[in-house]
């Protein structure tokens, strides 16, 4: 397991969103640091924005944060904290050029995906849908979400994990585009969405009633990401619709979704989740999804 991270030896934790557990934060960076990465918690990871306790510092101070990770030239991986609120709040303020220099991967989700999409959008960095720092104690101590990990740092293909197909079939390369589902309907009509064109549009959500989860899909119909995309895949929908009720708002949305469709892929806010490396392409074989 020690030798997971190939290529890697220092990661930089910032927190663009909410604010992290410190003692959560604190054993995962003892962790990935038991497991040979030298870790930086970024200076004001640990605190809070007075006037909005659900951010995790001011908007300037996670600015800083995050350039000031992407200025050392010793750090090679940036993790984020942890999810919540706020990370679409930097998107003006981001150095791209200097994300563009580094070609870092950033590891997150859920509300991370706000950075991903620009990051994508202005072809900058690596994003990695991936977990956060305050669950690496818990993920190294399970093989599972180890081996689901693993194929960030691999550059031999491997599977994934299994879909069931509703619509289209095998054969299907593209890259994908790892996104929770409100975060990304939130911040349609900015310029920090990337070219849906021919991607492969990988979704997930929590906690979102299913009239909530039919207005997101709308919102995307209407900005036409899905007439632009090759397929979408439904991940793990947590806490949200009932299975039957969320297979049945699937079905009715199949007339504006993209030729290929895909569902019960494990990624989302469930555990382990499946790691998505979204400047690699992937390949729908059979009922599976594979790196290339």
């Amino acid at each position: 397991m020690s030798g997971i991270f190939t290529g890697i030896h220092h990661a930089a934790v910032i927190s663009p969103s909410g604010p992290a557990d410190p003692e959560l934060l604190a054993s995962g960076a003892a962790a990935l640091e038991a497991h040979g990465v030298k870790v930086s918690i970024m200076p004001n990871v640990g605190k809070r924005d007075d006037a909005r306790p659900w951010l995790s510092a001011s908007r300037q101070a996670r600015l800083d944060d995050l350039h000031r990770a992407f200025n050392d030239p010793a750090v090679d991986m940036v993790i984020c904290a942890r999810g919540g609120f706020g990370a679409a709040q930097l998107l003006d303020g981001i150095d791209y050029a200097l994300l563009r220099e580094r070609d870092l991967p950033v590891l997150g989700y859920s509300d991370v995906t706000s950075l991903h999409l620009a990051m994508l959008a202005n072809h900058a960095g690596r994003p990695w849908a991936a977990p956060m720092a305050i669950r690496l104690e818990r993920l190294f101590s399970d093989a599972e979400a180890v081996k689901r990990l693993a194929p960030l740092f691999d550059a031999s293909p491997s599977e994934l994990g299994t879909l069931s197909i509703l619509r289209g079939g095998s054969g299907l390369t593209a890259l994908p585009v790892a996104a929770n589902l409100t975060v990304l309907a939130a911040q349609c009509g900015t310029p920090y969405l990337p070219d849906f064109t021919g991607k492969l549009l990988i979704l997930e959500d929590i906690g979102e009633a299913g009239y909530r989860l039919d207005r997101c899909l709308t919102q995307l119909a209407q900005n036409g990401i899905f007439r632009h995309a090759a397929g979408v895949i439904f991940g793990e929908f947590t806490e949200c619709a009932k299975d039957e009720e969320l297979r049945l708002l699937i079905e009715s949305q199949l007339p504006i979704l993209p030729g290929f469709v895909a569902s019960g892929l494990e990624f989302g806010h469930e555990w382990p989740t499946v790691c998505i490396d979204q400047t690699r392409r992937v390949r729908v074989d059979c009922n599976a999804l594979f790196t290339v």
